[in-house]
């Protein structure tokens, strides 16, 4: 593959395409979200799936609603500043606020934010693995991989 501009254009709709194959099932069961049956501590692993929905969806909601009030999470109300002492997840908000918006869903804000972890981090590494090796296959290899 050459270093031409279509290169990453291609390698992001291989990865795109990768990962709705790969992860479909967030996609055709509207409200359902994955669930941790297995593992040594189930209950654990779902209770993180539940906060990282809470916390997706009020960080979307409160950017749309009331910017100013971000870190005031409506859990534990009347404290302050609760998602302060928490992850803000504010790196995902270019892709969690749209889906909000467009569905008010915050199965949907957990299920987006999933999606384009995966697609980014095989394009990093699609990134890296072709500026190294100098070879865009073996990048798209790399990416589809990871």
């Amino acid at each position: 593959m050459s270093r031409s501009g279509k290169s990453p254009a291609i390698a992001f709709a291989v990865f795109v395409v990768v990962a709705v194959a790969g992860f479909r099932p967030l996609f055709t069961r509207w409200n359902e979200l994955p669930t941790y049956g297995g593992g040594d501590v189930p209950a654990m692993a779902l209770a993180d799936r539940n906060l990282n929905v809470w916390i997706l969806g009020w960080v979307a909601h409160a950017l749309v609603t009331d910017p100013s009030r971000l870190f005031d999470g409506n859990i534990l109300h009347p404290a302050r500043d609760t998602i302060a002492g928490s992850e803000n997840m504010l790196a995902h908000v270019p892709f969690t606020v749209p889906v909000l918006l467009a569905t008010g869903n915050s199965a949907w804000v957990l299920k987006i934010m999933m999606f384009e972890s995966i697609v980014l981090t095989a394009f990093a590494a699609w990134l890296v693995v072709r500026h190294h090796a100098r070879d865009g296959a073996a990048a798209i290899v790399a990416g589809v991989l990871l």
